[in-house]
């Protein structure tokens, strides 16, 4: 009786959804303190006027980071983009998750690549945060423009009006 239910246990286990990590440098970890952009990260459109102040701080646990955004009501979106570009197949679905403390709104999402030509985006929902928690949205990998996504770059987005302060990212591929 214990093998068979212990034989059970293993095929459902095995059955389950797996998940495949994109290493997007989920906890900031070798971000240097105060600077703009966490390591593993850009800023896009860092040096135009009205993009957000942001700034790496201290994450909850010693050698993690965070990275502080602050945008004024009448500000511009302010991006941050993975460095790193991973490899997908159209269908496939990208789980993302953020863990954020304090006020206003965000989204992620990924910029779609056939080899080095972006051919778009896709966007999470819009996030409204409160003094913060743990968000998450699955995306699935699509075509843009009749062609094939072959690689993809995980973004997050702080919206005008919002202070928030972002402790980890997290992306992975459902298999």
């Amino acid at each position: 009786m214990k093998k068979s239910t212990f034989a059970m246990l293993l095929a459902l286990c095995a059955a389950g959804v797996s998940a495949r990590d994109l290493a997007v440098n989920d906890e900031f970890k070798g971000s240097k303190p105060d600077a703009v952009q966490p390591a593993g990260w850009v800023k896009a459109y860092a040096t135009h006027p009205k993009i957000g102040a942001s700034k790496v701080v201290a994450g909850k646990e010693a050698g993690k980071f965070a990275i502080s955004v602050k945008l004024p009501p009448k500000g511009f979106s302010t991006p941050f983009v993975s460095l790193k570009r991973f490899n997908v197949k159209a269908g496939e679905v990208l789980e993302l998750k953020a863990k954020v403390t304090g006020n206003g709104r965000f989204m992620m999402g990924y910029y779609a690549f056939n080899g080095n030509a972006r051919i778009g985006s896709k966007d999470s929902k819009i996030f409204t945060i409160n003094g913060g928690g743990e968000f998450e949205d699955k995306l699935t990998i699509t075509k843009f423009k009749e062609k094939e996504t072959t690689a993809i770059q995980i973004f997050f987005t702080t919206h005008p009006g919002s202070d928030l302060v972002f402790h980890e990212i997290d992306a992975e591929i459902e298999d």
